[in-house]
This record gives C-alpha cells, structure tokens and sequence, in this order.
C-alpha cells in the first residue's frame, strides 16, 4: 500500500490475513509444526461494512475468535463458511482463525512378511505428526 491509500478518507476497514505456515518452527522431536492461520479485520469507520471473507485452499471454514463489537460472543460460536460475507460494525476488530477441511490423515498399510514358520504383520498408523508401528507375530499354518 502507498502513503495515498493510507490517508484515502474513504478506506476505513481492511483485513489482513496471517498465515500460521509462513515460518518454519519445529517440534522438540523435530516434526513441523504450523500455527493457526488467523484473519485480523479493522472497520475505524462511523458505519458497518460488509466484507468477504477469503477463501483459503485447503479450508472449509472461518471460527471467530474475537469480535469487539459482541463481546458477548464465544470463542467459536460464530463460524462461517470461506468466501461468506460477513458484516464488519463499526469501530470494531474481528479476528477469525482458519478451519481446515478434515482431511484423511489416516494411513493403514498391512505388510504381511514370511519369516520362518511365522507370519510377521506390521500395521503402520499415521495419524497427524503422529505414527505407531505395531509388529504381531502369527504362527505360520502347518501343512498336513
């Protein structure tokens, strides 16, 4: 924005959107680790203004998180889909934190491995940042 579009009489509401994947921090076990993507809405004008929330690859929804204008309201209470419209009142900031569509994070594979007279199974669940191997052994079926 340039000097001009600051002192523009008119331009009194603005969001500006804060992605919570733009650095790169990382767990203590070295996983990568994002933050909440959060949209900041400021209307320092005498009337409401409506304003479109953005739409985000990868969402499905906007939570607010704050709103000056109902303090009344809970974290949460208010969600709304991306792209909505959405009326910003006047003197207020609004903050809305981004909700992901759920996403399969789930991961099942099934190795079966020949090992002598046994059968070793390992199930592989991935869940998030998350993994847990599980290694059953089962007795090979005797021939007879």
């Amino acid at each position: 924005m340039t000097d001009y579009h600051w002192q523009e009489p008119k331009a009194r509401c603005f969001g500006m959107l804060l992605t919570g994947d733009a650095g790169e921090y990382y767990t203590v076990d070295g996983y990568a680790e994002t933050d909440d993507s959060l949209l900041v809405i400021f209307n320092a004008g005498p009337t409401a203004m409506p304003f479109r929330l953005p739409v985000v690859r990868g969402a499905s929804h906007w939570r607010c998180s704050l709103d000056t204008s109902r303090p009344q309201l809970a974290v949460g209470e208010l969600v709304l889909e991306v792209g909505a419209d959405f009326q910003m009142e006047a003197w207020a900031v609004t903050v809305f934190t981004l909700v992901l569509e759920p996403v399969s994070y789930t991961h099942l594979l099934l190795d079966r491995v020949s090992l002598s007279n046994n059968y070793i199974i390992i199930i592989k669940y991935s869940f998030f940042l998350f993994s847990l191997t599980l290694i059953v052994t089962a007795p090979r079926p005797v021939a007879g």
